[in-house]
């Protein structure tokens, strides 16, 4: 996590003061894979590009949650690593 906050550009001081937040977020970017069918998840082999758009979202979804919650600064770093997590 702490590498992705650093491509993004995060200054160090910011990383170490969310760092706790980050790790929880990156811990929770999978939980949005329960969005996603199982004929998808579990298919050996490629995936077609629909299917890829498809798990693509997996992110997003699991950021969902927390969209409307009431703690508002890991709300966002869940919604921002649920968006875009490379």
């Amino acid at each position: 996590m702490k590498t992705w906050a650093m491509v993004k550009g995060l200054p160090g001081k910011e990383i170490e003061r969310n760092r706790d937040i980050l790790r929880m977020a990156a811990m929770l970017h999978d939980v949005g894979k329960v969005a996603i069918s199982d004929l998808i998840l579990k298919k050996p082999g490629k995936f077609t590009s629909e299917e890829y758009e498809i798990m693509k979202t997996h992110g997003v979804q699991g950021a969902r949650p927390f969209l409307n919650s009431s703690n508002l600064e890991f709300d966002e770093i869940s919604a921002v690593v649920g968006v875009d997590p490379s």
